[in-house]
């Protein structure tokens, strides 16, 4: 499966005051400039899948059925713009993604035609399930979850699992441009990411708008300790305010 350039992306894992365990910052190095390619979406397609089952407890019986989560609110693209549709059963263009729903025989996976310079090989990947969001609660002692009411609502879970994705989406653009997104509304527009500039937040009701506002999400960039370098902070913020309250 085709590498992705991690000599430039790191993650900063933090741990809120709660207790919980957030992936509170990602960071990304940004020292060249190149002409922007295109990146394959598989690990965006498995990211959402995963993060539906954080969700649901299942896997979904569909890539639509993903989308009717909210966590997919976009469409994804190959190289030459073809519509990306992991339901068809077919790997017609370099990029393309089969989602194989789970049966009683075999687990759910992805098929992708990889690389995308040699052809349309097959690569399958059995899907492994992560741990859901109401597991991850459970384990927290009882005063710690009385503590924090807006974890046990899905539309905020929703807002955990697309940060996620818009995670996976700067990583993206960032192997795409070879520099970072100026702001959320241009990762939006890029094509990178499950949602998009027309997209609704689950929590507000509103297109997304990265001002760091309750049930939306914090996005800046940071002046890196490295020359000509730049990073990045991206996090939800919680219905009270606070950024964070991640649970991953």
């Amino acid at each position: 499966m085709q590498k992705r350039p991690f000599q430039f992306i790191s993650l900063i894992i933090c741990i809120a005051a709660a207790g919980l365990l957030p992936l509170s910052a990602a960071v990304a190095e940004s020292t060249i400039d190149s002409q922007a390619r295109y990146v394959p979406h598989t690990n965006l397609i498995n990211t959402a899948i995963r993060e539906y089952y954080r969700l649901r407890g299942e896997w979904p019986r569909s890539w639509e059925e993903v989308r009717a989560s909210e966590l997919v609110q976009a469409d994804l693209f190959g190289p030459q713009g073809e519509l990306l549709s992991p339901d068809d059963g077919r790997l017609d263009f370099p990029g393309d993604v089969i989602y194989i729903a789970p049966s009683e025989a075999d687990p759910a996976a992805l098929m992708s035609a990889l690389p995308l310079e040699a052809g349309l090989p097959a690569y399958n990947n059995t899907l492994q399930p992560p741990q859901t969001f109401a597991e991850l609660l459970q384990q927290l002692p009882a005063d710690q979850r009385s503590a924090l009411p807006d974890l046990q609502i899905e539309a905020q879970w929703k807002l955990f699992s697309l940060a996620a994705l818009l995670r996976i989406g700067m990583e993206d653009f960032f192997s795409s441009h070879g520099r970072l997104p100026d702001s959320l509304a241009e990762l939006l527009a890029s094509g990178q990411t499950t949602i998009d500039t027309s997209s609704i937040n689950p929590v507000t009701g509103r297109p997304f708008a990265g001002d760091a506002q309750a049930g939306d999400f914090v996005f800046e960039l940071v002046e890196s300790k490295r020359p000509k370098s730049v990073s990045y902070r991206l996090l939800p913020v919680a219905p009270d305010g606070k950024p964070i309250l991640y649970v991953y």
